[in-house]
């Protein structure tokens, strides 16, 4: 669990530092040079990768394929109904939630007509997921994992309700 909350930090830290550094960039030096900074960022990816020196492929012990792999997975997840059923609840939880990201940057052009609120949400949704990461340990100790499922899927629902409507 804290490996999974170390992950969930790590990412949702991009998420909230990412659109804050990439809006004061695009303001202090302009998107055309942001954009070239972006593209040059790749090539030393590429150059990182054109010198990596790759092992000796290794023959002897069998290795397993990566579609024989999935098989497994799905026989282990169909014949598991505790992982069923955590599947099932986090894609219904999601299939909803897409609603409100998909929607998300339509509601930030309608209250301002500027990418920096939009950045700004982003922002504060990802300070927002590693607040929650760091407090999840002393939470999973005062409420049994169903319950804390459900808390946190009813805060999120009721917080989407509560954006502001504009009138046409």
């Amino acid at each position: 669990m804290q490996a999974i909350a170390l992950n969930g930090i790590e990412f949702q830290s991009g998420r909230a530092i990412g659109p804050a550094l990439g809006g004061f960039l695009i303001a202090a030096l302009g998107i055309t040079a942001v954009f070239s900074l972006n593209a040059a960022s790749y090539l030393g990816v590429l150059w990182v990768i054109a010198r990596w020196k790759r092992p000796p492929h290794q023959t002897g012990a069998l290795r397993e394929t990566v579609s024989g792999a999935i098989r497994a997975a799905v026989r282990y997840t169909r014949n598991a109904p505790e992982i069923l059923t955590v599947l099932g609840r986090i894609g219904s939880i999601m299939f909803f939630a897409s609603a409100f990201w998909a929607l998300l940057p339509t509601v930030a052009h309608e209250l301002r007509r500027s990418a920096t609120l939009y950045g700004l949400l982003l922002t504060v949704f990802g300070a927002g997921a590693v607040l929650g990461a760091m407090v999840l340990q002393r939470t999973r100790s005062l409420f049994r994992s169903d319950a804390l499922l459900g808390l946190g899927t009813t805060v999120f629902a009721g917080r989407s309700g509560a954006w502001p409507h504009s009138n046409p």
